[in-house]
């Protein structure tokens, strides 16, 4: 409360007319209804503040990184499966001379995609999102020491070519 305001009232009640005392009443209440509203305005903002806190908690935390892997499985996840004839022609023209006819690898090269336990652990979204990524030469995972390009080198090719290209080497696994 703003106390020269307060005195100033208090000063004025003392006197006897009658319009000083109104003054004086009014400027109390004046002074005791912005000192309410004060008090309201500050707990509407703590309880807002307190809400968005409890929502954004609720939403978790995620980050970027997760979300974007969350959308892109979404996508693959109603991608329909490959046309594995389709895909073994669209192998032939992007895969074939790293990883060799039927699959078979190239030594020094492309691995053998026909055993590979890689490719066999990773589900068509996770083999979808490798082959469009690709894989640098200095990759720690990378056992040939040779880069994969991302697509194979093919950069037109679309989510659905490469969803052929899998169902393709799905049928030539051991």
């Amino acid at each position: 409360m703003d106390t020269t305001m307060f005195h100033a009232g208090q000063m004025l009640s003392g006197c006897s007319c009658s319009m000083v005392r109104h003054v004086s009443m009014l400027l109390s209440h004046t002074i005791w209804f912005k000192e309410f509203l004060m008090k309201k305005t500050t707990l509407i903002l703590l309880l807002i503040v307190s809400l968005l806190a409890v929502a954004l908690a609720a939403c978790g935390g995620g980050g970027k990184k997760e979300a974007a892997e969350s959308e892109s499985k979404g996508e693959v996840a109603s991608m329909p499966a490959g046309d594995a004839t389709k895909g073994a022609e669209l192998y032939s023209q992007t895969c074939q001379a790293c990883h060799g006819e039927g699959g078979v690898g190239v030594p020094g090269l492309g691995k053998d995609l026909t055993s590979s336990d890689f490719v066999k652990g990773l589900s068509d979204a996770e083999l979808l999102e490798f082959i469009k990524k690709g894989r640098d030469a200095g990759d720690p995972d990378n056992t040939t020491g040779i880069a994969m390009p991302p697509k194979g080198g093919n950069s037109s090719l679309s989510d659905e070519q490469i969803m052929d290209i899998i169902a393709y080497i799905r049928s030539i696994q051991k």
